[in-house]
């Protein structure tokens, strides 16, 4: 029997959910919780899980740019910052869309956040650096910042998102008014990495017959080549179209993937924005985001055209009965695919089938809702626990002047199948240095394996009453092994010395 192994790098997925969502109580108060910063306006924008457990939110509080780091039951960690938070003057402003903010974390435990800073009458576009314990990292740039603006010579430009390679160079992507997008590649200490396109910089210009083009949405693939997402408008209406450009890891478009190295759909609605691009183990690429008040989900095929498996048209848009907009998403191993944003004015989560219906068993009719009592929540992150627990987080407003950081945690207490299925299950060596064995009772039908923050490192196609993984090109630590057999899922914690 052939034995298909993927390796994917960089991807957040998620364990198999098994229904009954309801509330943590062991997260804050009751699944729930609200931090109220600056008693002013707060919202919390981008938010990231460490290796261990610990939850990293970055915002803003009365405009500046703040960050926020909870113990994993959500008490605030007083061994970071000032009793749990760091509010640096750096004016970033408040967003409403949850834009302006992204946040990323390197390997040492670094903290890497990418902003605007509104100073002297100029809209400028900043990365800084904290250390672990949420000092600034005055080695990083110009005393913990480097000035993207300064770089570009642009003070128009627009956040879209930052990320952290293996060797913890940075990747930023932006756009400006004058319908450019930006790739920048920088060094670890924050200059800019010259060896990377022209001089460190790709400058992609919006295709002809085509305005606003903004960049929303990147992803990067294990050969540091990339996906950048964007928006734009044809120039004789109002329709809107969503954007993929492939770049190989020089900074070369790659023009085997689309026409020339683009693919451009066009949604029929003059109301619309990407978010977010994740790539499925099978190497589709999922483009989600909203569209006139819908939820937007399109797929790709690996070369950029539209995959028709995927509803037959290869886009899904969905309406919950009100205003409905997507702000982030995850893949989980199967194939299903969770949007978080809000719906109406709560917390909202959707989850799909991998053909792009509903999954109607998920929350009520396909959608999971959190209310924090107030005038409007607003979800916009979500991150799968190594546990399978669900935390998003966003910002609620309690009063019209007042708004928080917020955040929930929803269990799913069936994840696992009875004691008696885990009997069915052995594994061996563990713990283990190279090899995992696995024997099963139950046909084996998949085993994917999680790092402790919850990225996939391993998924293997199986049908069969035995497995072996190759473990050992994993980093010594405890991951967390998902078995799905015929009958049901089972999850076991291995450690790699």
């Amino acid at each position: 029997m052939k034995k298909v192994l993927v390796i994917v790098i960089g991807m957040i997925m998620s364990f198999n959910l098994n229904y009954c969502q309801q509330l943590d109580a062991t997260f804050g108060n009751s699944g729930k919780l609200v931090n109220d910063l600056s008693l002013a306006v707060d919202a919390l924008i981008s938010m990231k899980l460490q290796p261990d457990g610990k939850i990293i939110a970055a915002g803003s509080a009365n405009d500046m740019l703040s960050l926020v780091r909870y113990e994993p039951d959500g008490t605030l960690d007083n061994a970071f910052g000032t009793d749990g938070k760091v509010i640096t003057p750096i004016r970033c402003g408040f967003s409403w869309t949850g834009l302006g903010i992204e946040l990323a974390l390197q390997t040492d435990g670094k903290i890497v956040v990418l902003s605007k800073h509104f100073v002297s009458n100029t809209d400028q576009m900043i990365v800084t650096r904290y250390n672990s314990n949420g000092t600034l990292d005055t080695s990083f740039g110009t005393n913990g910042i480097t000035n993207i603006s300064s770089i570009v010579l642009d003070n128009s430009l627009f956040i879209d998102s930052i990320r952290i390679l293996a060797s913890n160079k940075i990747m930023v992507t932006a756009s400006n008014q004058q319908n450019k997008i930006y790739v920048l590649r920088f060094n670890s200490n924050g200059s800019l990495d010259t060896t990377f396109a022209t001089n460190g910089l790709v400058t992609l210009p919006v295709p002809d017959g085509f305005s606003s083009f903004t960049a929303r949405g990147f992803y990067i693939y294990p050969d540091s080549s990339m996906l950048v997402g964007a928006f734009m408008y044809t120039a004789s209406n109002s329709n809107a179209n969503y954007v993929l450009t492939r770049f190989l890891s020089d900074g070369t478009l790659d023009t085997n993937f689309g026409t020339n190295g683009f693919s451009i759909t066009n949604i029929n609605s003059g109301s619309s924005e990407p978010r977010t691009i994740n790539v499925q183990a099978d190497e589709k690429i999922v483009f989600s985001g909203s569209c006139y008040l819908n939820f937007v989900m399109i797929r790709y095929n690996t070369d950029g055209t539209l995959d028709t498996t995927f509803n037959t048209t290869g886009i899904v848009k969905t309406n919950f009965g009100a205003t409905s907009i997507c702000s982030d998403a995850l893949i989980e191993s199967d194939g299903k695919i969770i949007l978080v944003g809000n719906i109406g004015d709560d917390f909202g989560c959707v989850r799909y089938n991998s053909n792009g219906t509903i999954d109607s068993a998920f929350g009520t009719n396909g959608a999971f809702r959190v209310d924090f009592g107030a005038s409007y929540d607003y979800g916009r992150k979500i991150i799968e626990q190594p546990d399978g627990k669900y935390l998003t987080g966003g910002l609620t407003s309690y009063m019209c002047s007042d708004r928080a950081f917020a955040l929930a945690r929803f269990s799913l207490p069936n994840l696992d199948v009875a004691d008696s299925e885990r009997a069915t299950v052995t594994l061996y060596p563990n713990p283990t240095y190279d090899l995992l064995n696995i024997n099963s009772k139950n046909p084996i039908q998949s085993v994917a394996l999680y790092a402790i923050n919850g990225q996939l490192v391993a998924y293997q196609l199986v049908n069969d009453l035995t497995a072996c993984i190759d473990v050992a090109h994993l980093s010594p630590g405890i991951y967390l092994t998902k078995i799905q057999t015929d009958a049901g899922v089972s999850t076991y914690k291995i450690s790699k010395e």
